[in-house]
């Protein structure tokens, strides 16, 4: 039960009583409230600013219209009701709402509060972790909702508008996004541990040859895209016994010695350094810029602008 319905049941006027334009006065609640607080209306009235009659009018009116005594005024005795204490709770109640609401939709119409849905591919997880780090520290009102997955899931999740950007490694279709590229991963080999090349001065990509590989998905599709599968093809044959697409499962079966793989290094890889050897190969370099996109021609909240923005 609302705070007017536990009045107005608590201090039945009439039958067909319905709440007075004067109860959600917002000049009429910060008046009453006034004069509770000071105890009296002489003190209110000078705080307030406006001659002691008119405010004893107010007040009057304010009981009449409600239908029950909210403060007894005698010379001697001056002194709040049950009826006016919780009327007083309800005046500062319903203030103190407005102007969270009204806070509220400022902070929204500014861009500092409200929410972003941020979808983010598995291999920018530690990347988004910084950027959200340093976003929620310039909007702390701002609400983030993040969702994780492959880059083809996050994609779909884009194109249905259940997230408003997202976070993922190169795609095909660009010019279809508003797109941002960030600085790139650069990328390495993973190996087992046991097979000891921590330990070696230098590895070519030729030391790969019929090894077994751990095919990450995601970067099948950008080696490719760069004309980096030819240029491994010239130089090995690969035999790859795994597919999948999530970096952290291709390096724990790297870890389970079940081949190497092809990876961004990120920091969260020495983690595994116990069981799994990250190597640069003397004749590979490749790079990927993650890239931050969004719907063309789709109207977002500020609060993702804001975030889309400061995201370079």
């Amino acid at each position: 039960m609302s705070l007017t319905s536990s009045i107005l049941s608590k201090y039945p006027i009439e039958a067909e009583y319905r709440p007075s334009k004067m109860i959600l006065d917002f000049k009429v609640l910060r008046y009453y409230t006034e004069i509770v607080e000071k105890g009296s209306i002489s003190k209110a009235a000078d705080s307030l600013f406006i001659a002691q009659p008119s405010l004893s009018a107010t007040l009057k009116k304010l009981e009449q219209e409600i239908g029950t005594t909210l403060i007894h005024r005698q010379k001697k005795k001056w002194e709040v009701t049950e009826a006016g204490w919780s009327f007083y709770e309800y005046a500062m109640q319903t203030m103190n709402n407005f102007n969270y609401l009204k806070n509220t939709f400022q902070d929204l119409e500014l861009g500092v509060g409200g929410a972003v849905r941020i979808g983010v591919a598995s291999a920018c997880i530690e990347l988004l972790i910084e950027y959200i780090t340093a976003f929620s520290e310039k909007y702390p009102k701002i609400q983030l909702f993040i969702i994780n997955g492959t880059t083809e899931e996050i994609h779909k999740k884009l194109e249905n508008r259940e997230i408003d950007v997202a976070l993922i490694l190169e795609i095909d279709d660009i010019e279809s996004y508003r797109s941002k590229k960030l600085k790139p991963f650069v990328c390495c080999t993973a190996v087992p541990k046991s097979w000891g090349w921590g330990k070696r001065t230098s590895i070519k990509l030729a030391d790969f040859h019929l090894k077994p590989f751990i095919l990450l998905e995601p970067m099948e599709n950008i080696l490719h895209s760069k004309n980096f599968n030819k240029k491994i093809n010239e130089q090995i044959e690969t035999n790859v016994k795994v597919h999948c697409k999530d970096i952290t499962m291709a390096i724990q079966l790297t870890a389970s010695n079940l081949g190497f793989a092809i990876v961004p290094k990120l920091k969260s890889n020495a983690y595994y350094e116990d069981v799994v050897d990250f190597i640069q190969p003397i004749d590979f370099h490749f790079e990927i810029p993650p890239t931050l996109i969004m719907l063309k021609n789709v109207q977002i909240s500020k609060a993702a602008n804001s975030f889309w923005e400061f995201v370079n």
